[in-house]
């Protein structure tokens, strides 16, 4: 009986190691875990940093608040290299924990909405006045989540969230789908519907990145194409019916795969960056009277190489709408002038494979904060904007140890 009792016991500990169970132990809390989104909470001051967990073993992503009161000091003298404590202060808590390869969130309602692709389910997580998050108090049944909290998703690898600014709609791209699909806000475990269908015929194997702008013009980055043509699905509406046209680039831009896409907020255009070649494609358009979709104007920016996120936003110190461009694996980011597409300034001091960015007001400064991916950290820059300059200040959060091989 004995020996039976301890085979059975070291057959348990076998399948932990097999099955992974030594990744379940989650990092401490001045560690994020390859941070891929920043969500800002303006009312309430706090930042949050979603992190994806990734493919380098740590069970579990996570997403921890940033506080901007506590921060305040922090900028009036930085602690840049070497700080001892990593900022780590400013950190609200423990976070919590979610599923594996998290994507783009969306912010609404003291509510954090996060696509997770491994688990096909939308996270829905509750924030508080102090930054303090939950995401249930039932069985949980993802990291730090219940049913409650969780929204099964129609299509498989839920990638990209976003909020439109009017109505009810959080729109969802699929890694796995063509369609994008409206998830109600108010109430998320309503049916969902399909919003956009880019399939079409065109073979689109599925939708990465989007992005809507005020009017409900909605642009996507396919994951992948299989029919050979460099197509930019977008779909907007006229007169109450929802038009889809494919904008073939193919002669101008050959077979480069598609990343990340942004609308402007102040004239009728949108930015998608591309890798191989590695540029950015910034499309000017038009709806005539009778709902007939143009292209009045494209232009090709090209770029260093390895571009990721795009990025646009209008600093309030600086009145002019800036693109940013961020290159993960060359540790800079570009920063434009949106209307002439004008190389304003470089970053490059700092980062570590930058991939989110978000420029948030403090007490009348705009400042940048840029979560790395590759050193799960996040960086927080001042825009002196007579200069056109970003002066590097600090860094939040320990870095990742970096494991064998990487740079």
């Amino acid at each position: 009986m004995v020996i039976r009792q301890k085979f059975l016991f070291s057959l348990l500990i076998l399948l932990i190691f097999a099955c992974g169970g030594t990744e379940k132990k989650l990092l401490p809390y001045e560690n994020f875990s390859f941070p891929v989104d920043l969500v800002y909470d303006k009312n309430n001051s706090n930042i949050y940093v979603v992190s994806s967990n990734f493919d380098f073993g740590y069970k579990y992503g996570n997403v921890k608040g940033i506080s901007i009161n506590t921060l305040r000091p922090l900028l009036s003298n930085p602690c840049r290299n070497e700080c001892s404590d990593y900022n780590i202060g400013a950190i609200i808590g423990d976070g919590i924990s979610i599923g594996d390869y998290a994507g783009i969130s969306a912010f609404y309602n003291n509510k954090i909405f996060v696509p997770l692709r491994k688990d096909n389910k939308i996270a829905v997580i509750e924030t508080d006045s102090t930054g303090n998050l939950s995401c249930g108090n039932g069985r949980k049944i993802l990291g730090d989540c219940d049913e409650t909290h969780l929204v099964d998703t129609d299509y498989k690898e839920p990638f990209s969230l976003v909020s439109e600014t009017s109505g009810n709609c959080i729109y969802v791209s699929f890694l796995k789908s063509g369609n994008v699909v409206c998830v109600d806000r108010d109430n998320y475990k309503k049916q969902q519907n399909v919003f956009s269908d880019f399939s079409n015929g065109y073979e689109i194997g599925g939708v990465k990145d989007i992005d809507v702008s005020d009017s409900n013009l909605l642009v996507s980055a396919y994951a992948y194409m299989m029919s050979g043509r460099n197509m930019v699905p977008l779909s907007y509406g006229f007169k109450g019916n929802r038009y889809t046209v494919f904008l073939d680039f193919t002669d101008q831009i050959g077979s480069a795969f598609q990343e990340s896409v942004k609308i402007s907020k102040q004239k009728k255009r949108f930015f998608m960056s591309l890798r191989e070649p590695d540029l950015i494609l910034s499309v000017d358009y038009d709806i005539y009277k009778d709902g007939t979709f143009i292209i009045t104007d494209y232009r090709l920016t090209s770029l260093f190489r390895y571009p990721s996120r795009l990025y646009v936003e209008t600093p309030k110190s600086s009145g002019r709408e800036l693109l940013f461009a961020s290159l993960i694996d060359e540790d800079r980011i570009y920063v434009y002038d949106t209307e002439g597409m004008v190389l304003l300034t470089e970053i490059n001091e700092g980062l570590d494979g930058p991939y989110a960015m978000k420029i948030i007001d403090i007490d009348g400064d705009d400042y940048l904060f840029v979560a790395n991916f590759e050193s799960s950290t996040v960086s927080v820059y001042w825009l002196i904007s007579g200069e056109n300059r970003f002066e590097y200040m600090l860094s939040i959060g320990k870095p990742r140890p970096k494991e064998k091989g990487e740079y």
